[in-house]
Formats: C-alpha cells, sequence, structure tokens
C-alpha cells in the first residue's frame, strides 16, 4: 500500500483518528490524501486533494464519522477499485468495522493482507432525503459495486 484517503465527518471531531492514520502512515513511509476543504479544518498534514480525486487516488479510504459518512466514502471511491474502511466516531455504526483505538492495528492488517473484501451495492434511488433547510440531495447509481473490508 502507498497511499491512504481520508474522509471526514462533517462535524464530529475527528483529530484523534486522523493523528492515528498520519502516524501510522509516516511510519510506513505512506502518503495521506484528504479532501481539501475536510482536512482544512483540523490543520493537518495530510495531502489536499478534490473529493473526486480521492477514489481514483488512493490504494485504501479510510471513512472517518458515522454511516452517512460511509455511504459518502463508498460512493468517492465507486469505480475506482479502492477498499472502504469505516471508522466509527459514535456511538452506533453499522457499516463502520472499526472504533478509532482499533484503527492503527486495523491499519496494519490491512497493510499485511489480512482482511476480506466484502462487496455492497448500491440501491437505484433519486430526490432528496426529507424536507426543510437538515434536508439534502441523493443519487444513487443503480447496481454500483463498491467495496467494504472486514478485518478478520
Amino acid at each position: 500500500m502507498r497511499t491512504v484517503g481520508l474522509v471526514l465527518h462533517p462535524e464530529r471531531d475527528s483529530a484523534e483518528a486522523v493523528d492515528a492514520v498520519l502516524g501510522w502512515a509516516t511510519r510506513k513511509e505512506i502518503t495521506v490524501f484528504g479532501i481539501e476543504d475536510e482536512i482544512r479544518r483540523l490543520n493537518c498534514a495530510a495531502v489536499a486533494v478534490t473529493a473526486e480525486e480521492i477514489g481514483r487516488r488512493c490504494d485504501l479510504v479510510v471513512s472517518l464519522g458515522g454511516d452517512g459518512t460511509m455511504l459518502r466514502a463508498m460512493r468517492l471511491a465507486d469505480r475506482q477499485q479502492a477498499p472502504v474502511l469505516g471508522v466509527n466516531l459514535g456511538k452506533l455504526g453499522f457499516l463502520a468495522e472499526v472504533d478509532v483505538p482499533g484503527l492503527p492495528g486495523a491499519l496494519s492488517a490491512i497493510d499485511s493482507k489480512q482482511f476480506t473484501i466484502e462487496p455492497s451495492t448500491t440501491w437505484p434511488s433519486s430526490g432528496s432525503l426529507g424536507r426543510g433547510p437538515r434536508s439534502w440531495p441523493c443519487t444513487w447509481r443503480a447496481s454500483r459495486l463498491s467495496a467494504t473490508l472486514r478485518m478478520q
């Protein structure tokens, strides 16, 4: 593995998890990319790229947040063949595989090829979720296959 990309939750404190990824990557001489708007708020040492570049430039995408962040990371990695590791920053996350304390070990296991890939299919849909100021537009591509990692 030569590169890792970070996708961050827009509001949760992800500094501890980002530091864990950066520390591990420094020891392994791995380049860490992050979406420029997201890493700017943390003032971290990741290399700034656009959201569209994350999946294309990274061997692994690490999603730091909850299920929504994981779905966004999977969408960004779609068709790029970069697997996604979900790291739960909240109390409950169905899609995330690890919590912050287990992150360095999970990254080392991935680097040592001790993982399996779980295919994930997105469902065809289009429209918006909710109404009012907290709603957001969404588009899911039909039958796209993304990969998430299952730790062994």
